[in-house]
């Protein structure tokens, strides 16, 4: 934890979101999300998971690998959602344009995209594909994200 704090000092300058980093859908709705949290607070959080038994909806592991964030407010409808899914000679990217713990089937609702392994996308091809329903001033910062 040393190590991560010497690399990362920001960790200690605003609360954060901790969570698995697993292919685990839905961690919201698991209890696996640590919200709003300081360092110390979001450092216990994970290591009472770490390597631990834990079961999500049918399948029972250990969780080993988590993300740390800085936690950003904001309203719900500016929360969106992205997946980014590798295959073995294409990516594909799954976006919601409404994200959170209630987003549902994420599978059933978004828009997707394939781009094979080693094309590159423009703007207009993410905003034509994936963006339409975001409101038209976000969509230029969200195509470039």
């Amino acid at each position: 934890w040393a190590a991560i704090l010497e690399a990362n000092p920001w960790l200690k300058e605003t609360n954060l979101v901790s969570k698995p980093d697993q292919l685990i859908k839905r961690r919201g709705k698991a209890g696996l999300l640590s919200v709003n949290k300081p360092f110390v607070a979001a450092q216990d959080w994970i290591m009472q998971r770490m390597c631990k038994e834990q079961k999500v909806e049918t399948v029972t592991g250990q969780l080993t690998h988590f993300l740390i964030e800085p936690f950003v407010p904001h309203k719900q409808e500016e929360e969106f959602y992205i997946c980014i899914v590798s295959n073995r000679y294409d990516d594909e990217l799954l976006f919601y344009h409404k994200g959170g713990v209630d987003v549902g089937d994420v599978d059933a609702k978004a828009e997707r995209l394939q781009v094979l392994t080693g094309d590159s996308l423009s703007t207009d091809q993410v905003v034509s594909s994936l963006l339409s329903k975001v409101p038209a001033a976000k969509q230029e910062n969200l195509a470039l994200f």
